[in-house]
């Protein structure tokens, strides 16, 4: 067996040592590289962003496999190693002149595997000879340790690197190794800047922009001056440090996105959710108003933004939103809370202008921005108040019902309304009695309180004088004083003074009509002219101009005639209110109103029409054949405007001539009134200064002389109207009496009789009244002598007329049945006062003496018109009826009982006079009724539907029997009373009527029904 010598040997075994040795530095550099190679890509990679799990399990794994695999690289090379053949081709890589010899001896020293033929002294020989030949080289120098200098600068530039970060960064480095270790671990990535945290998810506004904050930590070791933020791929948004924070201004999102924030090398992330704000759905306020007005509690909603309150009210909101919320703020306070519901309890808003309410949802959103209510603050205004249908002044007769409508407003209730009145003397300045009363009663929602009026003087004790209405109306506001209306003034009239005025009134209408005529008769002359000129003129272009101006004057004067026309039947209808009018007066203003209806009906209408048809046609004698029927149809118009004329100054006459005879006839009812009082209290100041006098019996003085100086004043109007009067009409009886009373020095006189009674030298005072009272009804019954006035006139009643003093009768009835509807609707007025008013009696007393004094007119009536005794005693059962019922109302009145009975009696004289007037017409059977007398009854019928104020005729005309009380009476009218059974008196049976007279009252009967419904 040949061995490798010991010197070869040794000099294989050192360079096996050295291969050993540098084989294990390039395995342990490049596992210590690998290893310290990813740690220091995680070292770095933390420094730029949050190394996510998979990358540092990734980069350990790296290391780790990095440093298996320099081991498997060693292990594998040195089991290789191991082999000397390998050895020998390794050394004799490096020194190539050996050959093969090295290897070749390492082969010969295996004897095994040599051939059997190999002579072993040559295989010594060989071994010795390369053995001096290897003595001569150091084998360890064909260990290349190129590889070991590759790797040296890595290992080298790791370790510094490591160590490096090690000592400047120890923190940093420990936590990148920890993290490096731990691949799968949560451990917090170290930085130096170090930002607090951020929410897991930021909830946004959708689409709005918004701020992101982020806070350095306090324990922060690097504090960048800038830092950015990013949403996902859009642009970058810096922001500088301030104040330890970074404040990033964001654009509006509309998806959910991430933000990444970054400062130095701190990195923070977020969820963002853009998410639309919570808004309001729902904002009401209770209201709870104050609690004087009495209403319950309004809900209101108020998201128009303004809520209106009246001063004094409490409030109290809820509302709902759109999300669930958080809280809600309301003007500093807060609202409680329950899901999307939210309230605040009530409170006293005194003092604010606004209301703003601010809000956040379970998100943390607010609302878009806050919302505010602004206070619209009320005062409860008073009450307006004011008539309705009511001029600012107007005149009626005491004994009249003025009828109008009171119209109270306010914003939140009414609680009553009435009239307050004062009352003067017509030339007294100052008020002599004054009242109110209650007409309607309301309620704390009654916005708007409408109630009748009726105003009747004669409850109220009012005689003739001024009297200022005024309207008034409560609210519920405590301790106000009531709200009044602008002044009304109403004139109450005396039958006297109402009569003047109906005269000044006809003197108008006398003026007018002369103005009809006038025009009328130039007229006549202008078609006269024209149809007088030649043909050629006849045809010319100026010709068919006047004669289209002679057209339009001829319409114009019809049309003046026409309201001349409801004039005169508009003072017909005054001076149906007053009983001191004659009849005859009534009538002849009928027969002119219809001479004045037909003629511009016939005549007037005719002439236009002729000087139209002339003002067609060009043609001379066509045009002048039509003017001389236009100037015929003017000449006949003339004809029957001149006796309208006549008929109506030979009326107004009459009229002033009856105005004279009541006018003094009323100074001496004032005189006896007079000489009564100054009678009363005589026996009481007999002997007295006047300054010793009582208060009560100085009052009573000072009235009495009052009035005799007022008298002495219409004594004195009297008498001035007197003198102009005979001035204009030579009436001798006027002129007389004129005279009479200049030679007596009468005004003076009067005034004489004054200064007794102020001077209490009431002996001659009383015995000067009397006198004075003798001698004006002297000079009255003088001129009625004189004048023919009182009766109706003549005689009559032929065939073709209706007698006048069944006509006279008529019209009293009418009058007395009207008079009776007033003092039914004052009665009715007076009841709804009773409990409110202090001087119910008196004035249920007053209401008495009214009926008895209507009573005593039916008992008059048939003597004062002379009725002829056939038609006197077909009428005393109802007469008999009439004055049966009148005192059963008077007594009840009397008691004083104001009620359904009181009511139901007067109603059923209303009814009996009705009966009497249809009775009375059917007297008139035996004769055929005028044209004229059917004008008066289709003139009564129109005033009648006129509805003219104090004005109500009702009832019912139709006779029948009157045990039916009137539609209006309530209660038990009537009750208790023995049933007056008056037989039917024809009914409306009205074929026994004369023709004329049978339609017109048909008519009349019809409206009053129709009135009273």
């Amino acid at each position: 067996m040949n061995h490798i010598p010991d010197s070869l040997k040794m000099q294989l075994a050192a360079a096996r040592k050295r291969l050993w040795l540098v084989e294990t530095l390039v395995a342990v550099s490049g596992g210590v590289c690998g290893l310290v190679g990813s740690y220091l890509l995680l070292f770095v990679s933390d420094r730029f962003w949050e190394t996510p799990s998979w990358l540092r399990f990734g980069l350990t794994a790296v290391g780790i496999f990095g440093a298996g695999a320099g081991v498997l690289w060693w292990t594998a090379r040195w089991r290789w190693r191991q082999d000397t053949r390998a050895l020998a081709r390794l050394v004799q890589r490096r020194f190539p002149k050996l050959g093969d010899r090295l290897l070749g001896i390492i082969e010969l020293s295996d004897t095994e595997h040599l051939p059997p033929n190999v002579s072993q002294g040559l295989v010594r020989a060989a071994m010795a000879q390369v053995t001096a030949e290897a003595a001569k080289l150091d084998f360890t120098a064909a260990v290349s340790t190129r590889g070991l200098r590759r790797w040296t600068p890595g290992i080298l530039v790791v370790a510094a690197l490591a160590v490096a970060a090690a000592v400047a960064m120890p923190s940093a480095a420990r936590n990148a190794w920890a993290r490096w270790l731990r691949p799968s671990s949560y451990i917090e990535r170290f930085t130096f800047t170090r930002l607090e945290k951020l929410e897991p998810k930021r909830i946004v506004p959708f689409g709005e922009e918004f701020r992101v904050e982020a806070r350095l930590r306090p324990d922060s070791e690097w504090r960048p001056e800038w830092g950015r933020a990013r949403v996902e791929r859009q642009t970058p948004v810096t922001a500088k440090l301030d104040s330890g924070r970074y404040c990033f201004p964001l654009a509006g999102q509309t998806k959910p996105s991430t933000l990444v924030i970054a400062a130095g090398d701190a990195r923070e992330r977020t969820r963002i959710e853009p998410v639309f704000r919570p808004d309001l759905a729902i904002l009401m306020a209770e209201v709870e108003l104050p609690r004087y007005l009495e209403y319950p509690s309004q809900t209101v909603d108020v998201r128009k933004g303004s809520l209106d309150l009246v001063e004094g009210s409490r409030v109290a909101f809820h509302g709902r939103a759109s999300r669930a919320l958080q809280e809600v703020r309301v003007s500093g306070g807060m609202a409680s809370v329950h899901g999307e519901q939210f309230a605040t309890a009530k409170f006293d808003l005194a003092g604010m202008t606004n209301v703003v309410f601010a809000w956040r949802d379970e998100l943390g959103l607010e609302g878009r921005q806050p919302f505010t209510v602004k206070l619209e603050w009320k005062t409860d205004m008073p009450p307006t108040v004011d008539f309705q249908g009511l001029a600012r002044a107007v005149g009626m007769l005491a004994d009249e019902v003025l009828e109008f409508e009171l119209q109270a407003d306010d914003d939140f209730g009414v609680k009553q309304a009435g009239v307050s009145w004062e009352f003067a003397e017509l030339a007294a300045t100052e008020v002599s009695k004054q009242g109110s009363y209650n007409v309607a009663t309301g309620a704390p929602q009654t916005r708007t309180l409408r109630s009748p009026v009726k105003f009747a003087p004669r409850v109220l004790g009012i005689g003739p004088g001024r009297v200022t209405l005024r309207a008034t109306a409560m609210d519920y506001f405590p301790d106000r004083a009531p709200s009044v209306s602008a002044p009304y003034t109403v004139f109450i009239l005396s039958k006297e003074d109402h009569a003047k005025l109906l005269e000044q009134a006809l003197e108008k209408l006398v003026g007018k009509l002369e103005e009809a005529v006038r025009t009328e008769e130039a007229q006549a002359d202008t078609s006269r002219r024209i149809r007088e000129q030649n043909d050629g003129e006849l045809k010319s272009s100026k010709t068919t101009q006047d004669l289209r101006e002679a057209k339009q004057t001829e319409l114009a004067n019809r049309e003046a005639v026409k309201q001349l026309t409801r004039e005169l039947e508009k003072l017909s209808h005054e001076a149906m209110r007053n009983s001191s009018i004659p009849a005859q007066r009534l009538k002849e203003w009928a027969e002119i109103m219809q001479m004045l209806q037909k003629l511009t009906q016939g005549e007037m209408q005719q002439a236009q029409r002729n000087l139209q048809n002339a003002e067609q046609t060009e043609q001379p004698q066509p045009r002048r054949e039509e003017l001389a029927r236009a100037e015929s149809e003017q000449q006949a118009a003339l004809r029957k405007l001149k006796e309208a004329l006549q008929q109506i100054n030979k009326s107004g006459e009459q009229l002033v001539a009856e105005n004279f005879i009541n006018r003094l006839m009323g100074c001496a009812k004032n005189e006896n009134e007079i000489g009564s009082g100054v009678a009363e209290v005589l026996p009481k100041t007999v002997g007295m200064r006047r300054d010793d006098l009582s208060a009560d019996l100085r009052g009573k003085i000072e009235a009495k002389e009052k009035q005799q100086r007022e008298t002495q004043k219409k004594l004195n109007a009297i008498a001035q109207d007197m003198e102009y009067y005979v001035r204009r009409v030579p009436e001798p009886a006027v002129k007389t009496v004129r005279e009479e009373m200049e030679q007596k020095n009468a005004v003076e006189q009067l005034g004489g009789v004054a200064d007794l009674i102020r001077d209490n030298r009431m002996a001659q005072a009383q015995e000067q009244a009397a006198n004075w009272e003798k001698q004006l009804k002297t000079w009255a019954d003088s001129l009625r002598k004189k004048s023919g006035s009182g009766g109706g006139g003549g005689g009559g009643g032929g065939n073709s007329e209706m007698s006048p003093e069944l006509l006279e009768l008529l019209v009293k009835l009418m009058r007395i049945r009207q008079q009776e509807q007033e003092l039914r609707e004052q009665t009715r007025m007076l009841d709804a006062t009773k409990e409110t008013n202090p001087q119910y009696a008196d004035r249920a007393e007053a209401l008495a003496r009214w009926q008895a004094e209507l009573r005593d007119r039916v008992v008059a009536a048939p003597d004062e018109v002379k009725l002829p005794a056939e038609i006197a005693k077909q009428l005393d059962r109802l007469f008999d009826a009439v004055v049966a019922a009148m005192a059963d109302a008077r007594q009840l009145l009397a008691k004083p009982d104001t009620g359904g009975e009181t009511i139901g009696a007067e109603t059923e004289v209303i009814e009996l006079l009705s009966a009497t007037v249809e009775q009375s017409s059917q007297s008139a059977s035996g004769g055929s009724s005028s044209s004229q007398i059917q004008a008066l009854m289709q003139m009564l019928q129109r005033m009648a539907q006129s509805g003219q104020p104090g004005q109500r005729p009702g009832g019912n005309w139709t006779g029948g029997t009157t045990d039916t009380a009137s539609p209006s009476t309530t209660g038990e009218a009537g009750a208790g009373r023995g049933r007056r059974e008056i037989e039917k008196a024809g009914g409306r049976d009205t074929s026994a009527w004369p023709v004329e007279f049978r339609d017109a009252l048909e008519g009349y009967f019809n409206a009053i029904e129709g009135g009273d419904k």
